[in-house]
C-alpha cells in the first residue's frame, strides 16, 4: 500500500454529576466512527487538578478505543482453513 492514510481522533470531555467523561472517536474515509469511552470519578477533596483528571479519563478512552479497533480487526479477519 502505497500513499498516506489519515485517521483522526476526536477527543470530547464533559464533567457531569461529579464524574468526568471522555469520549476518544476515530474516524478514517472508509468507516463510521469507533468510539472509546474513559470515566473518572472527581473526588470533591482530591488534590489532583481538572487538567489531571481529564487526563485520565482521556488516557482511559484512548486505551478503551485500542481494545475496540483491535477487536473490530480480530472480527474481520479471515480464519484459516485447512484443505
Amino acid at each position: 500500500m502505497d500513499g498516506v492514510t489519515r485517521w483522526t481522533i476526536v477527543v470530547d470531555i464533559s464533567h457531569v454529576d461529579g464524574l468526568t467523561c471522555a469520549g476518544a472517536h476515530l474516524y478514517e474515509r472508509e468507516s463510521d466512527a469507533l468510539t472509546g469511552r474513559g470515566i473518572v470519578l472527581r473526588d470533591g477533596g482530591s488534590t489532583r487538578s481538572p487538567r489531571a483528571v481529564a487526563a485520565l479519563a482521556t488516557a482511559q478512552a484512548l486505551v478503551d478505543l485500542a481494545a475496540r479497533l483491535r477487536q473490530q480487526v480480530a472480527d474481520q479477519a479471515v480464519a484459516p482453513s485447512c484443505r
